[in-house]
């Protein structure tokens, strides 16, 4: 059940409060919220016993303004007690806030620092919410078809005598996530665009033909590098090139100025142009420094990763559609 914990029974407030220190104790990073914003709602996993409501898990939800009247919604802390854990409550918790997001025409749902358990699960429940969207399961098997016809013979042959890891990730325009997609993806399932791009990834990777096409296989892993690139070395390279550090006193390092400039040739030292040729900016600070070959190396890794990630994904979603269909006979 759903509260606003600013205007909420004061039982309710009381035993949010009593469960507040296992967030605290589970939860990397957790702090105390501020009970009296009427931003902030909880919604609790409660279930009927003889003795009274027991009480199994919660989560905390705060909602964000956004231009020009809208709301996004996003989920701040989520624990299912230990007891109760590997029952498919957490996930249901989830799904549960995807539907209010959707029944408030929330702009999306964001998740504050989801840990790689609590990713796996959410994009788990994405993936299944789209395939059985007829939209975006006929989107994803239109992009695979016309993939896996595009590739040829010799091209095939000629791309499996080259080593993986040196073959270049190159992708062809049509596997990146289209734009409808994306829109659509967060209009109708309140996606965040960036988890949507994420997403299209795993339902590519659920196509059946996909793995029968050399092409196919190299174009999702060349999907995959790009976002990653983009991710972890591109934006904050992109991000230094406009703008300036103007120092204001020389006696002084701690006393500067940033300005963005218009043209990013004018910037100084960005972190394309700047330092050791050869370098990359690494990270989302521009703080740290990788030659080209240590960046090769760590795509590589970061890639292989994902790839085994989906493929963990995509028998976990095929698993559940078989226990399904038993469920049904």
């Amino acid at each position: 059940k759903r509260f606003n914990l600013a205007d909420c029974p004061k039982p309710v407030q009381e035993l949010h409060g009593r469960f507040e220190p296992l967030l605290l104790f589970y939860i990397d990073g957790a702090q105390i919220i501020e009970k009296g914003d009427p931003k902030w709602d909880v919604l609790m996993l409660i279930q009927p016993t003889p003795k009274g409501n027991q009480l199994l898990g919660l989560t905390t939800m705060y909602n964000f303004w956004a231009y020009p009247d809208n709301i996004r919604l996003r989920l701040s802390q989520i624990l299912v007690l230990p007891p109760y854990q590997d029952a498919g409550l957490g996930k249901r918790m989830l799904q549960v806030t995807y539907d209010i997001a959707r029944a408030r025409s929330c702009i999306d749902l964001t998740i504050e620092d989801p840990t790689p358990n609590l990713q796996r699960v959410r994009e788990k429940l994405e993936v299944e919410q789209l395939l059985s969207t007829p939209w975006a399961a006929h989107m994803a098997a239109e992009y695979n078809s016309n993939g896996s016809a595009a590739s040829t013979a010799p091209q095939q042959q000629q791309q499996q005598q080259q080593p993986r890891q040196q073959q270049p990730y190159e992708a062809p325009q049509m596997y990146g996530a289209p734009l409808a997609f994306v829109a659509r993806a967060q209009q109708d399932l309140k996606l965040y665009r960036r988890e949507a791009r994420l997403v299209w990834e795993s339902l590519l990777f659920m196509q059946p033909g996909l793995w029968q096409s050399s092409r196919g296989r190299n174009s999702l892993e060349a999907l995959v590098a790009a976002r990653l690139e983009e991710t972890n070395f591109s934006h904050c390279a992109q991000a230094a090139e406009r703008k300036r550090l103007v120092q204001t006193n020389k006696e002084d390092e701690r006393c500067f100025i940033v300005m963005r400039v218009k043209d990013a040739t004018q910037a100084v030292e960005s972190s394309n142009k700047g330092g050791e040729a050869g370098q990359s900016a690494h990270g989302r600070l521009n703080v740290v420094t990788v030659s080209a070959e240590e960046k090769a190396a760590k795509m590589g890794e970061m890639v292989e990763e994902r790839m085994e990630q989906m493929a963990a994904l995509k028998r976990l979603v095929e698993r559940g559609v078989r226990a399904a269909k038993g469920a049904h006979l």
